[in-house]
């Protein structure tokens, strides 16, 4: 067994050693291969051994400046990742405020079935009493205790979330400043690197393209070529990079024209919902009569969705299909619907506070959408060119 172990090990050294000896006689061919091409050291003189200490005292310092710099300050990378956790942060707090929005909404339309109830189950009421189907009448009676105890819960919620709303909103404007004046001070730190690290390449291209004219040296030409391209492609990554800002300036602007014709669409839309919803002054001065029917919260609503769900039905979001961003539209169109419900209760109420809250909610609404809009529109130009494609 001793001997079979020792034929192992025997072995195993025999491999690494012609392991070795292959990548000794690799290096070996590199070596002789360098030494074929460039002059060795050996045979350079004492004043062109001089010349050659000089020139790369004027080089190295450059380069070394360089490869120091490449990497980004320990201020840039923190301030990066500050800016990705607040960039997470405002996700999440909207996504808390849409949810309870959207939870306040539901509970409105529950509340909203339930006074339509109980209407009818009171002239049910009356009309078992008077007919003295007094079993009938009770167990009306407790039904509509029932409903009754429900509505004033879920009013409470309401209530309860609309303060909880009103918090988140306050959160998320606060994050969004902070991310603001994080976002500056980035950008002003980046562009104060990436301007440095610029002016250093430059410096170093000139003393580079002046040795390669001034100095011929087989030993230095090719070490100096490699750096002088590295530095080139450099320099064409960063006008690329310029070139990427310009286009994006430029759609910048044209996501301003399209924001303008979108803002006089929805200039229009303020106006109609303005004759449906009157101000404060107007309907404090116009109160109804008894005799005059009032406006129903949902027929208003209907109203006032017809502008959103027509410039639905005319664009589509370009990162998912039309039926997705449809249903997405769906959801910002309720919620708009609910916010404009609560406005007109607020304006019943005579609840400034709130009323301007829920006009600053409307606005952050109308805007997102805007952004939605502004998207939506080349998805469905490719959806209408392939089902005319697909006809053909």
């Amino acid at each position: 067994e001793e001997i079979s172990d020792l034929k192992e090990r025997l072995a195993i050294l025999e491999a690494q050693d012609n392991q070795l000896s292959i990548e000794i006689e690799e290096e070996s061919r590199l070596i002789h291969s360098y030494g074929c091409e460039l002059p060795s050291l050996s045979t350079l003189s004492t004043n062109e051994l001089q010349d050659l200490n000089k020139i790369l005292e004027d080089v190295l310092p450059l380069r070394n400046k360089i490869l120091f710099t490449v990497k980004q300050p320990e201020d840039t990378k923190r301030l990066q990742k500050k800016e990705q956790s607040l960039s997470i942060a405002i996700k999440t707090a909207n996504t808390k405020v849409f949810n309870s929005q959207k939870l306040c909404s539901n509970l409105s339309k529950k509340v909203s079935g339930i006074e339509a109830q109980l209407p009818t189950l009171l002239e049910a009421k009356m009309l078992a009493i008077s007919g003295r189907e007094f079993s009938t009448a009770k167990d009306l009676a407790e039904e509509i205790k029932y409903l009754t105890s429900e509505k004033t819960r879920f009013e409470e919620f309401i209530s309860e979330l609309r303060h909880l709303n009103i918090k988140n909103a306050q959160r998320v404007e606060a994050i969004r400043e902070d991310y603001s004046s994080l976002r500056t001070e980035l950008e002003l730190e980046e562009g104060l690197f990436e301007n440095n690290l610029k002016e250093n390449v430059f410096k170093y291209m000139e003393v580079l393209e002046d040795k390669l004219h001034s100095y011929e040296s087989q030993l230095l030409e090719k070490v100096w070529e490699a750096d002088l391209e590295a530095c080139q492609i450099f320099v064409r990554g960063l006008q690329l990079k310029e070139g990427n800002y310009h286009a994006s300036e430029r759609e910048e602007f044209q996501a301003d024209e399209d924001n303008k014709a979108i803002e006089d669409a929805c200039t229009e839309v303020k106006v109609t919902k303005d004759s449906v919803f009157p101000s404060k002054q107007d309907w404090c001065a116009n109160p109804c009569s008894p005799n005059q029917k009032e406006t129903d919260p949902s027929e208003v609503s209907v109203k006032c969705s017809f502008s959103i769900k027509d410039i639905q039905s005319e664009v589509t979001y370009n990162k998912g299909s039309a039926v997705d961003i449809g249903e997405e539209c769906e959801m910002i169109s309720d919620r708009l619907l609910y916010l404009e419900g609560q406005l007109q209760m607020a304006i019943n109420n005579h609840d400034n506070s709130f009323s301007q809250y829920l006009q600053r909610e409307i606005q952050m609404v109308k805007e997102t959408l805007q952004a939605m809009l502004k998207q939506l529109l080349p998805l469905e130009k490719e959806e209408l060119r392939n089902f005319v494609i697909n006809s053909w």
